[in-house]
């Protein structure tokens, strides 16, 4: 009797970033050339170096004699410095905008605040002016050592994002407009009184009642602090959803955010808190471990920009402290770590990470949460419309 052996298993689909295919041929018209939307443009070697280094450039998809087919313009040595260049002039740009808005948000603090420390003009000058100029700064700097193998590794980044825009998040989408909705019922109840029903009542959740656990998460302080988390879980939320299932959005999102209210009663007792931040920020640590266990899949920068944006995390606290819930933050951030260290599968590379029934289960559970939070949340407020 003979065994017969079993066919191997098949290797494990790429990312859908990468299923495009082989590049198409290039034109025969000429050695030359790029495409214009889908129409191919016939042009010398000077002409697309020269179109290649303007500011306003279109030109992404090219040819020349070097390589049988299509290419991007940073996978073509011969275009590497016109596109260096080019790529100098957009951060050129974005370090302008950013330095603009450093000297109008600290124009505001001077005149407003009176250079407070602790008000929402200072937070948001940090915030939207001096860390950005810092970040532009970096990107100056890493263009300096750039090499054209290194330009060539963009290419994945940019097919991955262009891939994200394309995908539909319909529950990231719902959470966004959850939060919006509820926040709109909070301008019906005064400002004093609001806080008082829904907040973080911490020493009440000492002593064993745990309503404000579930109704603090959903309100926010006020305009900037719901358009910062609803811009925040947009960014997050879309590739956690996509990359790693909605149930797994969910489960992550609720347990981070139990993790940051519960850190900030122990390590903070007194003053009340508000905001989804603690489990926005969760999505931010579960990313990390997804950028760490599946780094010979996603981009080379994935993990890299998750922790970078870690780091920025850390200075708006540290910026912000007397208005930031800082414990909260850190909590959501270690049980979105946790998450990814438990629920990211080892050794298997799919992306998006296949559902299991016991995250589902679980996501159902976290969505069961989400709707009793709400429902209670819009009820107390209710009670003073």
């Amino acid at each position: 009797m003979t065994a017969t052996s079993s066919p191997a298993n098949p290797p494990p689909l790429p990312p859908p970033w990468r299923r495009a295919g082989p590049p198409p041929p290039k034109p025969a018209s000429s050695e030359h050339g790029y495409l214009d939307g889908d129409r191919p443009v016939a042009c010398s070697a000077e002409e697309l170096v020269r179109r290649c280094g303007e500011t306003d450039s279109r030109v992404f998809i090219v040819w020349t004699p070097e390589h049988p087919t299509l290419k991007t313009v940073f996978e073509v040595r011969m275009l590497f410095d016109a596109v260096r260049s080019r790529t100098r002039k957009s951060v050129m740009s974005g370090l302008r905008n950013a330095g603009l808005m450093t000297v109008l948000f600290g124009f505001l603090w001077w005149r407003m605040d009176r250079l407070s420390l602790y008000s929402i003009s200072f937070l948001l000058m940090i915030i939207l002016g001096v860390l950005p100029v810092l970040q532009w700064l970096w990107q100056l700097f890493r263009l300096t050592r750039l090499t054209p193998e290194a330009m060539a590794g963009w290419v994945d980044s940019i097919r991955y994002e262009a891939w994200l825009r394309e995908q539909r998040a319909p529950v990231t989408i719902a959470l966004i407009v959850g939060l919006a909705a509820i926040f709109i019922g909070q301008f019906f109840v005064d400002e004093l009184v609001w806080p008082q029903l829904v907040a973080l009542d911490k020493e009440a959740v000492r002593n064993g009642d745990i309503v404000t656990l579930l109704t603090a998460t959903m309100v926010h302080g006020g305009v900037v602090h719901m358009l910062f988390n609803g811009a925040a879980l947009h960014y997050l939320g879309r590739p956690t959803e996509l990359l790693a299932g909605r149930w797994m959005l969910l489960l992550v999102l609720v347990i981070s955010m139990l993790c940051g209210s519960l850190l900030s009663v122990w390590l903070v007792p007194v003053g009340a808190s508000v905001g989804a931040s603690g489990g926005i920020i969760g999505l931010l640590g579960f990313l990390v471990m997804l950028g760490i266990r599946h780094r010979q899949v996603l981009p080379d920068d994935f993990a890299r920009s998750m922790m970078a944006n870690v780091v920025l995390i850390a200075c708006v606290g540290i910026a912000g402290w007397k208005l930031i819930d800082n414990a909260g933050h850190l909590g959501g951030l270690v049980g979105g770590l946790i998450c990814g260290a438990l629920l990211i599968p080892r050794g298997d590379a799919r992306l998006p990470i296949p559902t299991a029934t016991p995250i589902r289960i679980a996501g159902w559970v976290a969505l069961a949460y989400l709707v009793a939070a709400a429902a209670l949340t819009v009820s107390k407020l209710a009670l003073k419309w």
